[in-house]
């Protein structure tokens, strides 16, 4: 396998997993084994990422719902890879977030992601 352009485009970790998958259906059995050893590890992690739920509607659904944010492109992949389950975990993934984003922006962006806790949970 050769690399023609490192630089050619940023993908989500679904756009991983799609391409594995569909390598994989379409690769021989007489493929290298350290190959298929490394696509198998890569696909049973992503497997058991939030990306195995994704949908590219739901993916074009959260890059819209984060425009408001001005976010950069990396910031959003990794909302997007990774959802933020707590405050630190947007700290972690924006960058200067504490200059950047108020209180409430940040519990929009976990609202968001899908992992805020109801409101009689919020002490």
């Amino acid at each position: 396998m050769e690399t023609i352009n490192a630089n050619a485009a940023i993908l989500s970790n679904y756009e991983v997993l799609s391409l594995l998958q569909d390598t994989r259906s379409k690769q021989k059995r007489s493929a290298k084994s350290q190959v298929a050893a490394v696509q198998f590890e890569a696909m049973r992690y992503l497997q058991n990422s939030p990306c195995a739920e994704q949908t590219p509607e739901k993916i074009k659904q959260l890059l819209s719902a984060y425009e408001s944010f001005n976010l950069t492109k990396a910031e959003k992949l990794m909302l997007i890879n990774d959802p933020p389950q707590k405050e630190v975990d947007v700290h972690l993934m924006v960058e200067e977030s504490a200059e950047r984003l108020t209180d409430d922006q940040i519990q929009e962006i976990l609202t968001i992601a899908g992992n805020q806790p109801p409101e009689e949970e919020i002490k």
